[in-house]
C-alpha cells in the first residue's frame, strides 16, 4: 500500500474510511468488557475467520462461534463462559 493511503487507515477502518469486516463487532466486545468486566461474551457471527476469531478474543470474547456450528456446540460454549464469569 502506497504510503500515503497508509497514513490514511485507522485500526477498525479500511483505506477508504469504511469500517473494517468486523470491526463492529470488536468495538462492541470491547464496549461490553469495559462497561462490565465481569460479563462473558460469547460471539456467533456467520462469517468469522481465525483472523477474526482471534481479534475477537484478543477484544474480550471468550469464544467466538460459527451460527452453523450446532446448537451443541453453542450451548456448550454459553455454558463454559458463564461457569468462567461465575
Amino acid at each position: 500500500m502506497p504510503s500515503s493511503r497508509r497514513s490514511r487507515v485507522h485500526a477498525g477502518r479500511r483505506a477508504d474510511g469504511l469500517p473494517a469486516a468486523g470491526a463492529g463487532r470488536r468495538q462492541a466486545t470491547r464496549a461490553v468488557r469495559e462497561a462490565a468486566p465481569q460479563t462473558a461474551v460469547v460471539c456467533l457471527t456467520a462469517s468469522a475467520n481465525l483472523r477474526e476469531r482471534d481479534a475477537l478474543i484478543e477484544a474480550g470474547a471468550v469464544d467466538c462461534l460459527r451460527k452453523d456450528q450446532g446448537l451443541e456446540a453453542i450451548v456448550e460454549a454459553i455454558r463454559a463462559a458463564a461457569q468462567a464469569a461465575a
